[in-house]
């Protein structure tokens, strides 16, 4: 038997005075009885006091059975109240007293009923505000960590817990100098309750992921009567705005760059011109092919930016069509095979295969960033070499091999080739009427169509640029209107 039944079996102490009083009455009744019953035997006192006691013994007697039965009564009416009151203190509040009861244990009994259900709704309610809080902590994209007087950790979700490498359920309760290893993070939070102040910072930080620019927004917290309890931090990572903004800088410091040059050198050239109206004839045309040269490789500039923006910002899939990209290669080495220039003389060879290459894309943007890889090829092979083109399909995807026998790249620039306007040799490529731009275009349209693009090279042996666009489905084929 347990604890708690033998707390409910056992009569109260209410109950044991009632039934003391019931039976002292029911005594004393008797006894009241005797004294009258012993006027009638006063002749004869022996009688009268057997019946007094006889009195006294009856009354005893029916007073232990009364309160017997009044205890029963009572405990009984009791006990079920007493089972929904302990289920109420577990935690359980489906329960609900009877009303089957007199009046005053009704009374007791709606009031029990009347507090579990506002008890159950207020619990209800505060789940559901507990779950939908941990939702939005666990969905934000950055991270909160959450401090008492005591400095210990009350709150902390799954964003600081990745950049602050600690775990954010064992890590709750715990102080925070022992638990987060960061002493920028803890003066924070630190400061900020010993100020009760706000404060905002940017810093550097190594984590998991590598190091990461943080900037860090603290304020304290307060209760309802404005008393702080606490402090609290939100962590914003701004690595990739920091590096989004670097590139925008460095890409405006280049075309800048880039078109200053040759808008300097056409408008030195001109001047020239324009003040020495004697000027020999031969110089004359000297210069004017320069400026014609410079006036070319700005128009290329500008031709590349152009398209750059608008693969940039047409990214889906709209206007896309089928079409036969081996056609597409032919076209482009056979045009770029025609031009006659003394950097361009290497020889062209190709393999494409007798398969149609069917994939879904733009003609303009494929024409483009094929004829950029040929392009670059031939820029930097020798007179001597050879540029091989090849296709094929390989896992539902048409590749197109550009390999060289040219001057290679060194492993430390493959990584950044498709960053704009980067250049292995800046003097060779503006010599040869390079942007900077041919291989960025490459891969946005590459990026475009589903695709990617990759590079093996070695200085000085050649390199070979792999450029693939997935295949049209066998289904859509079937599927697409005959005209």
């Amino acid at each position: 038997m347990s604890d708690t039944d033998s707390k409910t079996r056992k009569p109260s102490r209410l109950l044991w005075r009632l039934y003391t009083s019931y039976a002292i009455l029911i005594v004393v009744m008797g006894s009241a009885f005797g004294l009258l019953t012993r006027e009638h035997f006063s002749d004869n006192p022996e009688a009268a006091g057997k019946i007094i006691l006889l009195s006294c013994i009856v009354a005893t007697v029916l007073a232990l059975i009364l309160g017997n039965l009044l205890q029963r009564k009572v405990s009984g009416q009791l006990e079920p109240l007493t089972q929904v009151a302990e289920a109420y203190s577990r935690g359980d509040f489906s329960q609900r007293a009877p009303l089957i009861l007199d009046s005053e244990t009704d009374r007791l009994a709606c009031a029990l009923n009347s507090l579990a259900d506002d008890l159950q709704e207020q619990i209800g309610s505060l789940r559901a505000e507990h779950n939908r809080l941990r939702v939005i902590l666990g969905g934000m994209k950055d991270g909160i960590v959450a401090i008492d007087n005591g400095e210990r950790i009350v709150l902390i979700n799954p964003i600081a817990s990745r950049l602050l490498n600690i775990d954010h359920r064992s890590n709750r309760g715990r102080e925070i100098l022992e638990a987060i290893r960061s002493n920028k993070v803890n003066d924070l939070l630190l400061n900020t309750l010993r100020t009760q102040r706000p404060s905002e910072s940017e810093f550097q930080m190594i984590t998991p992921l590598g190091e990461r620019t943080i900037v860090a927004y603290t304020s304290p917290l307060m209760d309802a009567s404005q008393e702080v309890t606490g402090a609290l931090a939100v962590f914003h990572d701004i690595t990739e705005v920091r590096r989004l903004e670097m590139v925008r800088q460095d890409f405006v410091a280049n075309v800048s760059h880039e078109l200053k040059t040759p808008i300097t050198a056409i408008r030195g050239l001109a001047e020239t011109l324009e003040e020495d109206p004697s000027m020999a004839s031969d110089t004359r045309v000297r210069f004017t092919r320069k400026i014609t040269k410079q006036s070319h490789r700005l128009s290329l500039l500008v031709s590349d930016l152009l398209a750059l923006a608008r693969l940039e910002e047409h990214s889906g899939s709209d206007g896309f069509a089928p079409m036969d990209l081996r056609t597409v290669v032919q076209e482009r080495i056979t045009s770029l095979s025609r031009l006659e220039t003394h950097q361009i003389q290497a020889r062209v060879t190709s393999d494409l295969g007798k398969q149609p290459l069917l994939v879904l894309g733009e003609e303009e943007e494929l024409r483009q960033a094929i004829g950029n890889l040929i392009d670059n090829a031939l820029k930097y092979t020798p007179a001597d070499g050879e540029v091989q083109v090849s296709t094929g399909i390989t896992d539902d995807k048409v590749h197109i091999e550009v390999r060289d026998s040219g001057i290679g790249i060194g492993t430390e620039h493959l990584e950044r080739i498709f960053e704009r306007f980067y250049r292995v040799d800046k003097a060779r490529s503006r010599e040869v009427g390079g942007t900077g731009l041919g291989l960025s275009i490459v891969k946005h349209v590459c990026i475009n169509h589903g695709g990617d693009i990759t590079v093996k090279s070695e200085e000085g042996a050649g390199s070979v640029f792999r450029m693939q666009i997935p295949l049209i489905p066998s289904k859509k084929i079937h599927a697409a209107p005959q005209n």
